[in-house]
């Protein structure tokens, strides 16, 4: 069966498809001034977005710098100073989740990821790199523990979380750091639990001195991927 193309006729200055149903979600500055006005829409295979399509509709009194699906139901977004979520599911607006640390101060901001229980939370920016490699960008990590409310800091470029095999299905999680020492650059897997135990650490194939990675995805197989720049 050949598939048919939607093509719509969109303004906006980003759109997200929803990776499980059909939503668009659309961002526009309003200007003049540095809000962002965020649309969700319902779409079908037949007609392109409209008024009466919208699902939910906000005006965020910052520029929103970063956004992505973090689940089916709920975008994350990403201001120059906060982090929130916000659900399709009822009529509540964006929730502030925490502030930025200073650590990603002046970041491109390039990936966010919660945990499937939403207890971890992690933002991740890069940073212009060292004198001594500046080709080889600076990874900067926020991780934000929601019951405790807490946010710590530390350097890599890619995260992601697990569960699965865990005893008490203990929340570990993955980073993939870059570091430079006189000349060579060493890429290595660090796992934690969330309670910030260290589980293991091993060194990383990097093809490339001035390659480092960017996305971290976990299989249900428990196979690790990790994709470079």
């Amino acid at each position: 069966m050949q598939l048919e193309p939607l093509r719509m006729n969109i303004k906006d200055d980003s759109a997200l498809m929803n990776p499980n149903s059909k939503f668009l979600s659309l961002k526009a500055q309003i200007p003049g001034t540095i809000e962002d006005h965020l649309h969700i829409y319902k779409y079908n295979n037949s007609i392109a977005c409209e008024m009466k399509d919208i699902m939910k509709s906000h005006k965020m009194p910052e520029k929103v710098v970063f956004w992505k699906w973090i689940t089916p139901k709920m975008l994350g977004m990403v201001t120059q100073t906060s982090v929130y979520h916000w659900s399709y599911e009822d009529d509540s607006e964006p929730v502030k989740m925490f502030e930025k640390t200073g650590n990603l101060s002046n970041n491109q901001i390039i990936d966010y990821k919660c945990d499937p229980s939403q207890k971890c939370l992690v933002l991740i920016g890069i940073s212009p790199g060292s004198p001594e490699r500046p080709e080889l960008p600076k990874g900067n990590v926020q991780l934000f523990l929601v019951e405790e409310q807490q946010s710590e800091t530390l350097e890599a470029h890619a995260a992601s979380f697990d569960s699965s095999d865990v005893p008490g299905n203990e929340i570990q999680i993955y980073f993939a750091t870059t570091s430079c020492n006189a000349g060579k650059v060493t890429l290595k897997l660090h796992v934690f639990s969330h309670k910030g135990k260290l589980s293991f650490s091993r060194d990383l194939f990097c093809p490339s001195e001035d390659d480092f990675p960017v996305a971290m995805q976990i299989f249900d197989e428990r196979a690790k991927e990790i994709s470079g720049k």
